[in-house]
């Protein structure tokens, strides 16, 4: 499984969403997405804190590459908006696979696995990603 939700979820989204509203956003050159670092001005209940950074899908076709991630680190995404077409996805050796997180709630992921994403919707789809160590 590419994201589990996690157990313990996040009690102030409404503060990460005006966090997610108030930050710098860069425009990424490939693919068609856009992200914003908070490490510096974020406070996680996590003391061995890495980045933390927003991940933002734009409306009708903004998507994240094919890629594994490098590094021996955990992912907890934080679904700050989405939409019923924002859909991530990964492979494994059972094929590929495809998954909608909800918003208001949290997933961690398996960074190991091949994934990427997509937003066919037309809203946003944003994330906030903290990434700890191990």
């Amino acid at each position: 499984m590419f994201a589990v939700e996690a157990a313990e979820q996040p009690a102030t989204i409404e503060y990460i969403a005006a966090l997610a509203d108030s930050v710098e956003w860069e425009k990424r050159p490939f693919p068609a997405y856009w992200s914003a670092d908070v490490t510096a001005n974020f406070w996680s209940p996590f003391d061995d804190l890495v980045r933390a950074f927003f991940v933002c899908l734009p409306p009708n076709g903004g998507e994240i590459h094919r890629h594994r991630d490098a590094g021996d680190v955990h992912s907890k995404h934080v679904v700050v908006s989405t939409n019923p077409k924002a859909m991530n996805f990964w492979a494994d050796d059972k094929g590929e696979h495809s998954q909608h997180m909800e918003q208001g709630k949290a997933y961690w992921v398996n960074r190991k696995l091949e994934h990427w994403a997509r937003n066919d919707g037309d809203t946003p789809r944003v994330h906030l990603i903290i990434e700890t160590k191990k």
